[in-house]
């Protein structure tokens, strides 16, 4: 039944435990792998500063800038399924890569030890599941409890019919949503720092030549596959389900040849 009034508004049981257990989830998970990152490694700090510092830049200031300009001239691109998914896999391999070359670079001309590839991943990983995973599971249970309360009901007085009706629809999808759902969130931010330790770990073989350079496009080209699940999403060609689990299947291919050349490349 649609809802009606915002004071009949009340958020599941359910639906809060999986929505806390999901920022739970996250949280201790970024802060376990900081924790033995960091221990026992003088410049791990360095490291993952400087890869935080690569994902902001290249995916959140330069690729972001790229999609107003793109989708902006081309406002209908997500209603071109192929066009949209070669578009958006390619600018975020292609920025994120390229970043994270420079920033390890930089990092190797000191130590060059594997274990700097991977506090950068840790540090470039994140704080991708800090902005896009941390944080909105944190708003995620802020708007629970302002709907629960009654404080949201009381803070509409000076919205239009029109503003109301979008609120109400908004609510309502919440109210909706199975409570499952609240924690696939969480999993997905998980495998996205997956991909980025392995991509991580990719780009460092190649700086510190233990791989030729074409293995850099093949990073950029990695990356862009494993984006693709994502891309086809947004567009509506993909499930939820289908996409998350694609997601999964690609990400344990790519850490299988991943590691399959770390340990051919040690030999």
């Amino acid at each position: 039944m649609p809802l009606t009034d915002l004071s009949q508004a009340v958020i599941s049981l359910p639906s809060y435990l999986f929505a806390l257990a999901n920022l739970l989830i996250l949280a201790v998970a970024i802060a376990l792998l900081t924790f033995f990152t960091v221990r026992g490694h003088r410049t791990a700090w360095r490291c993952i500063g400087m890869g935080a510092v690569c994902f902001f830049v290249s995916a959140m200031v330069l690729e972001q800038l790229l999609h107003s300009l793109v989708l902006g001239a081309f406002p209908d691109l997500t209603s071109h399924p192929v066009a949209y998914m070669l578009y958006a896999s390619l600018a975020a391999g292609i920025f994120e890569e390229t970043a994270r070359l420079v920033g390890l670079r930089r990092l190797c001309r000191g130590d060059n030890g594997p274990r700097t590839g991977f506090a950068y991943g840790i540090g470039h990983g994140g704080v991708e599941l800090l902005l896009l995973g941390v944080y909105p599971a944190w708003q995620t249970l802020v708007t629970f409890y302002v709907i629960n309360s009654g404080e949201l009901a009381k803070s509409v007085s000076g919205l239009t019919d029109a503003q109301m009706q979008t609120l109400l629809s908004q609510v309502s999808a919440l109210q909706q949503t199975a409570p499952a759902l609240f924690l696939l969130g969480g999993v997905e931010r998980l495998m996205a720092m997956g991909m980025q330790l392995a991509l991580s770990m990719l780009v460092w073989m190649v700086v510190t030549g233990r791989l030729s350079r074409r293995w850099f496009v093949g990073a950029v080209v990695l990356h862009a596959v494993l984006d693709v699940p994502a891309a086809l999403y947004q567009c509506g060609v993909l499930p939820l389900l289908t996409c998350e689990l694609l997601i999964a299947v690609l990400l344990v291919a790519a850490a299988a040849l991943v590691l399959r050349l770390y340990r051919r490349t040690a030999a």
